[in-house]
């Protein structure tokens, strides 16, 4: 167990509804372990720009970029900015137990904020941690504490998303298709035990949770119809906690109700991410193209203009970004852009975790996870250059295979059916990841004065391990596009059979 040393807090964070407790210095930006703010920096910085207030804005962007400890860039340093003026706005008024949220013009004053709210939104993950974050913290480890703890401090920094829950909220009226998206997004089908049922009406009574079978953190709600004679509006509030979750997505059909806009209002009040979805667009496609031959983009553009016609009079609702998908066919309809959507919209590990669970049901989907990838060479490359150098040469085929089998997992080429499809470059089975490609890797790192010049070694292989993974995953992105080639051609010359 580690010992606090002075000037370290202890992490006010929360995994899996226990404490973090991980001890932060007073210099840390973030919690390593569960990815929540440090108190004691946010106080820091708070300080310096309550001095600098007479500064002009160039200078305070320049200030805020210095003492974030960014290296990515101005755009970074801008989204620093922002969550920081929010985080001071939302601190402005201490709202107690008893306080109330203002209900707007109908007075409704149902949603209430208490204090304990006010500490839930307080551990939130930040929104803007990213990988680029974590060098500098990288090497001043290196120099302070030694290789070993900056080894771990890159595997817990690089694989924090595998380990944070996240919580989508599922909502709208009955029978608008949100168990079908949950079985969807799941990649679940009716011979699975965890299928949600779908097309019963009231089938949801209470908050139901469907976690991802390839990340249990990940969870989707599903979340009562509102706006019954069985569930009112008060009733669903007391059902719905709505702090729990990270985003709503609101499902309307076929355009938002008032009772759709009764919850934006609330979601409005509780600060919550949320965006309308309207699902069944397969349906209309179907029925458009035999009634009038429209096609997918003419059926979206009617949509839009029938939501915003019957929103005229909903101010709240007017404004939402709406999604038209289907629900049961991920690749039909715009969920390439609610995915790009949701990635403003919660934070950055909560969506790595997302983006990794999904399939490739768009080519989007494929993209951000090739740049997520990316960015971890370096320090896996570093990682294992460490080990190969001077902490335990046998080591380095630990990080190294659980880099290659995520390149395989990520773009769903491990499976050894797939090894018989022709011209790929690297077919997949453990046998050939540990017998062609580690101990390819280990020749190409190995050897080396490590004695004597260690320093030079880990510049050195880092360099060789970092154009190794850089080239397999650029090649294994090729057989992802050759597999999705090959499937597609079967699948027409059976139709056409």
């Amino acid at each position: 167990m580690s010992t606090q040393r002075s000037g370290e807090t202890s992490c006010l964070g929360q995994i899996d509804g226990k404490q973090c407790r991980t001890f932060l210095g007073k210099e840390t930006n973030f919690c390593t372990n569960c990815g929540t703010r440090n108190p004691a920096k946010i106080a820091t910085d708070d300080q310096v720009k309550s001095a600098d207030t007479n500064q002009n804005e160039q200078e305070k962007a320049t200030l805020s970029t210095c003492s974030s400890g960014n290296i990515q860039g101005t755009d970074k340093s801008k989204s620093d900015q922002k969550m920081s003026t929010e985080d001071e706005s939302a601190a402005g008024e201490e709202i107690t137990d008893s306080d109330e949220v203002a209900g707007g013009e109908d007075n409704d004053k149902i949603f209430k904020t208490t204090s304990a709210d006010l500490k839930k939104l307080e551990d939130e993950v930040s929104t803007d941690k990213s990988i680029g974050s974590i060098e500098k913290d990288v090497f001043q480890i290196l120099k302070e504490k030694g290789p070993e703890a900056s080894i771990e401090y890159i595997t817990e920094s690089i694989d924090s998303w595998k380990k944070t829950t996240v919580k989508i909220a599922v909502a709208g009226k009955s029978a608008v298709g949100k168990s079908a998206f949950i079985n969807a997004i799941r990649g679940v089908t009716k011979t699975d035990k965890d299928y949600a049922i779908e097309g019963f009406g009231d089938t949801t009574m209470e908050v139901q949770e469907w976690p991802h079978p390839k990340n249990k953190q990940i969870i989707y709600c599903d979340l009562p119809g509102y706006g019954t004679v069985t569930i009112n509006r008060e009733k669903f509030l007391k059902k719905v906690k709505l702090l729990d979750f990270d985003m709503f997505l609101i499902f309307v059909y076929p355009v938002p109700t008032e009772d759709d806009d009764w919850l934006v209002k609330q979601l409005n009040k509780a600060g919550r991410q949320f965006c309308f979805v309207r699902a069944k667009l397969d349906r209309d496609i179907k029925s458009a193209g035999k009634k009038m031959g429209l096609k997918e983009e003419k059926v979206i553009e009617e949509i839009r203009k029938k939501i915003k016609h019957e929103t005229e009079n909903m101010p709240s609702s007017n404004r939402v970004e709406v999604f038209c998908i289907s629900n049961k066919n991920m690749s039909i309809g715009e969920i390439q852009d609610l995915i790009i959507h949701m990635k403003g919209k919660i934070p950055t590990l909560k969506f790595e975790a997302i983006i990794f669970s999904l399939s490739a049901f768009v080519d989007e989907v494929i993209n951000i996870k090739y740049k997520i990838l990316k960015d971890r060479i370096f320090y896996v490359s570093f990682q294992i250059a460490i080990h190969m150098h001077i902490v335990d040469r046998s080591a380095i085929l630990v990080p190294a295979f659980s880099e290659i089998n995520l390149y395989f997992d990520s773009f769903f080429l491990n499976k050894v059916s797939y090894s018989t499809i022709p011209n790929l470059k690297h077919p997949f089975s453990y046998q050939y990841i540990h017998e062609t490609l580690l101990l390819y890797l280990k020749d190409k790192i190995g050897g080396g004065f490590r004695q004597f010049v260690p320093f030079y070694n880990i510049y050195e292989s880092h360099r060789v391990c970092s154009e190794f993974f850089k080239r397999l995953l650029d090649e294994l992105k090729e057989d992802y596009y050759t597999v999705q080639h090959y499937l597609r051609n079967e699948a027409i010359s059976k139709i056409t059979m």
